[in-house]
């Protein structure tokens, strides 16, 4: 009786190191670039050049930045220019995963920052 428990005790043990070894193993995540999260539905400051053609970064006037990106309102013609996005989702702590711009308002051609 001792040997059938000494086994599982010596195969759970090696379990469970595994699992740790494995899980220090994994790759870490990439590190966040300067942009925060934000769940408002409106965002207005200046519109700049984000990490690919496809997506933006609107600096507010607080200096915090939020990745932005949008399928339906052209937003190229306007880097360098202040506005007011209105947006849907939430736009994330890396540009992975930028915020919807659903609707654009240019406020200024130039940015007050």
């Amino acid at each position: 009786m001792r040997r059938p428990i000494t086994s599982l005790l010596a195969i759970a043990g090696g379990l469970a190191v595994g699992t740790v070894a494995a899980a220090s193993m994994t790759p870490r995540a990439h590190a966040m670039s300067p942009v925060t999260p934000v769940a408002r539905d409106t965002l207005t400051g200046c519109l700049q050049k984000g990490t690919s053609s496809t997506v933006y970064k609107l600096v507010e006037k607080d200096g915090k930045a939020v990745a932005v990106k949008s399928s339906s309102v052209s937003l190229g013609g306007h880097v360098g220019h202040e506005v007011t996005l209105t947006t849907s989702g939430m736009a994330m702590a890396n540009d992975t995963m930028p915020a919807n711009v659903t609707k654009m308002k240019m406020v200024s051609t130039k940015c007050a920052m």
